[in-house]
């Protein structure tokens, strides 16, 4: 008896080298099982593959060189000729992603689901100046990604990461899918803080992830330094420096998503302090959803885009709060650790029944099957 040959699916990347190919990377986790999975995206001459990826055998990685404008039209159609598959599932509203998905609609007749997870265009606005918003000719940056946003009704269908975005674009909400068994360890809490090169009676508090403005690690720095609690390290992840000189900074380079379950094992709290604006309104941190399936105890922003997944928490913070305001919740979760356990262990078990790769890949089958 032969093998049932999977069907094909091709997700779409902008980029193989940042960020980005995370959210395709957790759509191919809950595919793979149906579907022969591949994920094509642009990578420009010597960049590597987001480290943060690690080794992925199980997904096959179709790296498309990218060339510049006016050259990026022969990287798009090379893209176009590498799709096999009769639906395809666009990472983001970018050009080198959706509008290439687009052109596979138009002349190809592909099924194209769109998959929103951030706000585009204001990631893309932050902290940019006028040229570099309006005279940057990379067609995955300000003016064609807004362009974009006019096109987005033409998707087949549309997933989105939470409920914020599902009332702004309408869709399936399709969260951050996590495998429960990868934070389940069976080493100690003092043995995982020695890797991190942290004493085992530190009071260790991280923020996971990529370094962006918008996160407000410097507003922990401040609030730290209100606190002047000597017990407590703050570790953050970012391949430079970017936080000030403080000696209970310690700064982690970039891992292998493979070992994040160990260092958050080290962690004691998690900080997820999203400045108020639209970029932090959209989101909701890939990292929470690490967070809420370790079982770690977490200060979040109260965002729409997290609130409207984990509910009403003590882990919430209003997301204008002050230097002051972010230290007193600190102290607050370091004295009352055994009440943040309790809370944590609630979020853990919603995290399990619908953050699992079992369940999401259930919704995220009945989308493609419509």
């Amino acid at each position: 008896m032969s093998d049932v040959v999977k069907p094909a699916l091709d997700i779409i990347s902008s980029n193989l080298s940042g960020n980005r190919l995370g959210r395709a990377l957790v759509l191919a986790d809950c595919l793979r099982g149906e579907y022969q999975v591949r994920i094509l995206g642009m990578l420009k001459h010597k960049a590597r593959i987001w480290q943060t990826a690690g080794e992925r055998k199980e997904i096959e990685l179709v790296p498309i060189r990218y060339y510049s404008f006016p050259f990026y039209f022969i990287s798009l159609f090379s893209l176009l000729l590498k799709v096999r598959s009769r639906a395809v599932i666009a990472v983001k509203p970018l050009c080198s992603s959706y509008g290439a998905a687009l052109l596979l609609k138009l002349f190809r007749r592909r099924k194209v689901i769109l998959d929103i997870d951030d706000d585009e265009t204001a990631l893309l606005s932050e902290g940019k100046s006028f040229s570099d918003k309006y005279l940057n000719f990379n067609p995955d940056r300000y003016v064609m990604t807004r362009i974009l946003r006019g096109f987005i009704k033409f998707a087949d269908e549309i997933t989105v990461c939470n409920e914020y975005l599902r009332e702004k674009y309408g869709g399936t909400v399709i969260v951050h899918a996590r495998e429960a068994w990868k934070y389940s360890l069976n080493e100690s809490k003092a043995e995982l803080k020695r890797r991190l090169g942290v004493r085992e009676d530190k009071f260790v508090i991280c923020h996971i992830g990529t370094y962006r403005l918008h996160k407000g690690l410097e507003r922990v720095v401040e609030a730290l330094d209100i606190l002047g609690d000597g017990g407590i390290v703050f570790l953050y992840t970012a391949n430079k420096d970017y936080l000030p000189k403080r000696d209970y900074v310690l700064r982690q380079e970039e891992f292998a998503w493979d070992k994040l379950g160990e260092v958050l094992g080290g962690c004691d709290l998690g900080v997820f302090f999203l400045q108020a604006g639209r970029v932090s309104a959209s989101q909701f941190p890939a990292k929470i959803a690490d967070a809420m399936m370790a079982g770690m105890p977490f200060i979040a922003s109260d965002t729409p885009g997290i609130r409207s997944l984990i509910g009403e928490s003590i882990f919430l913070i209003d997301s204008r709060a002050s230097a002051g305001d972010l230290a007193a919740r600190i102290k607050w979760m370091k004295d009352n650790y055994s009440e943040a356990l309790k809370e944590a262990v609630r979020l853990r078990e919603l995290a399990k029944a619908d953050f699992s790769i079992e369940a999401v890949s259930v919704k995220l089958r009945e989308v493609l099957a419509r």
